[in-house]
């Protein structure tokens, strides 16, 4: 199967920030429409190719160990290596498709992420209500020790 026809874990994520499915942003991308939809299908093909590394080793591993079969160490060592690269490899593109998600503006084509919002400043204070005056730091003080 076509590494661009792979499903991968990030799919419906990608295709929520663009609006569009993974077919249609790869004829998007076909057309040079963005740069951002290149670039975000090209880490998604690194992501399948890792995901297809993974899904090897794990399915060579269970057959490797099965009841009956005497595995080498050094074959397991290399399975074991193989699946720690790939892991990594799949957790570092991961990450960068989150990050090119983040850091993506706004655009008319894709919906605008949730994204957090500082509610506080430090040092900021309340506005009092017109007419209104703040009590003093004393009377506050005052306060809190007839409590």
């Amino acid at each position: 199967m076509s590494v661009a026809l792979r499903p991968s874990s990030k799919d419906g994520v990608i295709e929520a920030a663009f609006g569009h499915s993974i077919e249609e942003l790869h004829q998007q991308a076909a057309a040079s429409v963005s740069p951002a939809v290149q670039r975000m299908l090209e880490l998604r093909r690194f992501l399948t190719v890792a995901e297809g590394h993974l899904d090897e080793v794990r399915d060579r591993l269970p057959t490797a160990t099965a009841p009956g079969q005497e595995p080498a160490a050094e074959d397991l060592a290399v399975d074991v290596q193989w699946l720690a690269a790939a892991t990594t490899a799949k957790a570092q593109y991961v990450q960068a498709i989150d990050e090119l998600l983040r850091t993506m503006p706004a655009s008319s084509s894709r919906p605008v992420a949730a994204r957090p919002v500082a509610t506080a400043l430090l040092g900021a204070r309340p506005t009092p209500a017109p007419g209104v005056r703040p009590p003093s730091r004393a009377s506050c003080a005052t306060a809190a020790r007839t409590r």
